[in-house]
């Protein structure tokens, strides 16, 4: 920002530091994680700090925020089900308490002298007594069968029975039990706002609780981020940061030995450049160019994982969705047979089955493919899947070269697509042995 250093009672526009607050409690906070940094709207002068508190000193000068980590399967895992406490279902009103006993007998109660048909026990599950009583109190509870032992041992009110400190404790009732047929039920209208609510903390824990990030999640729309008072985002563009590695090739001194291994970098844009953005401002407004760093080992691979296709499972049940509205499910019979992640289960359309294609070949041949070039990532897909191809080559050969197409099912509609290549050299093979019997319509087929 240009501020000069090491100048005492420098005076400095609060609203720099307030709007960089604004931007990062919008678009670079993990709400789960992060509480919002604070954020002052009056026109109060105050100290500047050089603290790391960033919920209270950022807006003053301090140190720089953090940044969350750019989302993978690991860094976008949610810490609860839903965002903020557990919805409890209200039940009014008091029950009442009886005893285990079906049936007293008041007159031998009388006879042997027993003041009650309680039966009592340590509340603190024996051991060390928590407190000592004076001598000369009636006992309700004994330490038997020695005063020494442990353990849960109850008796009945004594009339001649004495207490000492050896054996005295805090008591409750072991034998008392609450009727809740007689409390007040529950309406249905409040056990519907009792779903209702949790079902709304789940859509905000998967979506996001910002203003935008509800308008967007729940209701499926893309609000302008100036219609909403909120800081605009213009544009920008992620680059990895090339760094050659310098060896120590002198001699061991005090500060690095031989061979000690450092590094510098010479990072710029691709040839030709990049521009952040374009944008014609329709009122007075504040522009911050903002970088930020991450460093991070390679990401698990979304596509290294088990499938399997229709699959019985006995005892599978939904337990919520995720930002794209698609259903969990869990199952505890799988989870006895595979304990080694996370199982997703779904419908097998063509959306989902052509998703691994696509993810890689735009690594490869995409906009982004600089990108993935330095993480060393290869797509292992050139031809489709003998085992997935094959029975459907088979049972349609006869039409997909007569029309040159192939068509993919999904569960609301059907696509039409070339031929994969590897049909190509079944083909061949095919006409080779039938000498050239099937001829195919080569127009608009890919060389």
């Amino acid at each position: 920002m240009g501020i000069p250093t090491k100048v005492e009672n420098i005076e400095i526009d609060a609203t720099y530091f307030r709007g960089y607050n604004l931007i990062w409690n919008d678009w670079f906070r993990s709400e789960p994680l992060k509480d919002p940094a604070h954020i002052y709207v009056d026109d109060t002068n105050r100290t500047g700090s050089n603290g790391s508190n960033y919920i209270t000193d950022a807006e003053l000068g301090g140190e720089l925020l953090p940044v969350a980590k750019f989302h993978d399967y690991f860094t976008s895992a949610l810490p609860d089900t839903q965002f903020g406490p557990g919805v409890t279902i209200p039940i009014g009103g008091t029950a009442p308490v009886y005893t285990a006993e079906n049936e007293i007998d008041i007159k031998q109660l009388l006879e042997d002298g027993k003041l009650s048909v309680l039966k009592w026990q340590r509340r603190n599950g024996g051991g060390t007594s928590t407190t000592a009583a004076s001598s000369g109190y009636r006992a309700i509870m004994t330490d038997s069968p020695t005063p020494s032992s442990t353990g849960h041992y109850t008796t009945y009110i004594n009339n001649n029975a004495t207490i000492s400190s050896s054996n005295a404790d805090f008591i409750i009732p072991s034998n008392l039990w609450a009727d809740l047929g007689e409390t007040n039920s529950i309406n249905i209208a409040a056990l519907r706002r009792a779903f209702s609510i949790q079902q709304w903390q789940e859509a905000l824990a998967r979506g996001g609780n910002r203003y935008h990030e509800i308008i967007r999640s729940i209701f499926n729309t893309i609000s302008p981020d100036a219609r909403q008072q909120m800081p605009e985002y213009l544009g920008g563009f992620r680059m990895p940061i090339n760094v050659t590695s310098v060896l120590q090739t002198s001699s061991t001194d005090a500060t690095t030995p031989q061979g000690n291994e450092a590094g510098y970098s010479i990072t710029t844009t691709q040839p030709g450049g990049k521009h952040l953005f374009t944008y014609s401002a329709t009122e007075h407004c504040r522009v911050y160019i903002l970088g930020c760093q991450s460093t991070a080992i390679q990401h698990f691979d979304r596509t290294i994982t088990k499938r399997y296709y229709n699959l019985e499972i006995p005892d599978i049940k939904p337990i919520g969705k995720n930002e794209y509205n698609c259903t969990y499910f869990e199952s505890e019979w799988l989870r006895k047979i595979w304990n080694h992640g996370n199982i997703t289960i779904g419908l097998l359309e063509w959306d989902a089955a052509a998703y691994i294609g696509r993810y890689m070949t735009k690594k490869q041949k995409g906009q982004n493919a600089a990108i993935y070039e330095w993480q060393c990532i290869e797509s292992p897909w050139s031809v489709v899947s003998n085992g997935v191809g094959r029975k459907y080559y088979e049972l349609h050969k006869e039409n997909i070269y007569r029309n040159d197409t192939v068509i993919v099912r999904g569960r609301t509609h059907a696509k039409t697509c070339k031929p994969p290549r590897i049909f190509d050299k079944w083909f061949e093979g095919r006409t080779a042995a039938n000498n050239g019997s099937h001829q195919r319509k080569a127009s608009g087929r890919r060389q």
